[in-house]
C-alpha cells in the first residue's frame, strides 16, 4: 500500500492550506463561530475518548484543536493534506506527532495506529 509523501500530494486542498496556513490561526481564531464549534466538538471528544485514549486526527490543520486534547491527557497523531499546516501544527504539538498525508491515501494506516497497542509510529515509514 503506497502512503502520501511529503511532496506535493495533497493536491488541490493541500495546495491551497499551504497558501494560507501561515495566517490560518490568526485569521480564525477570533471569530465567535469558530470558538462556539470548538466548544461544542471538544465537549463531545472529551465525553467519547477517555484520559490516555490515542486519537488520529484527519485533517487537523495548525494542530489547535490537537493541542487542547493532548492537554486533556489524550494521545494525538495528526494528519493533514498541507504540508505547510503540518509545519505550524509541529510547533504547537511537537515534531513526530503529525504528517502530511492526504484523507484519501489513509486507506489502512489507521487500522495499524489505532487498533494497535504498540506506540503511536514517529512516522509512516515505521509502519509501512
Amino acid at each position: 500500500m503506497r502512503l502520501a509523501s511529503l511532496a506535493g500530494e495533497g493536491g488541490a486542498a493541500g495546495a491551497a492550506f499551504d497558501a494560507v496556513a501561515a495566517s490560518f490561526d490568526e485569521t480564525f481564531d477570533p471569530w465567535l463561530s469558530v470558538a462556539a464549534q470548538r466548544a461544542a466538538v471538544r465537549a463531545e471528544l472529551v465525553r467519547a475518548f477517555p484520559e490516555g485514549a490515542r486519537l488520529l486526527e484527519i485533517g487537523g490543520g495548525t494542530g489547535t484543536d490537537a493541542a487542547w486534547m493532548m492537554a486533556q491527557g489524550r494521545e494525538v497523531f495528526l494528519t493533514d493534506a498541507s504540508p505547510a499546516m503540518i509545519v505550524q501544527a509541529s510547533n504547537k504539538i511537537g515534531p513526530g506527532r503529525c504528517e502530511a498525508i492526504a484523507a484519501e491515501d489513509l486507506v489502512i494506516w489507521p487500522v495499524a495506529v489505532c487498533c494497535s497497542t504498540a506506540p503511536i509510529p514517529t512516522s509512516r515509514r515505521s509502519i509501512a
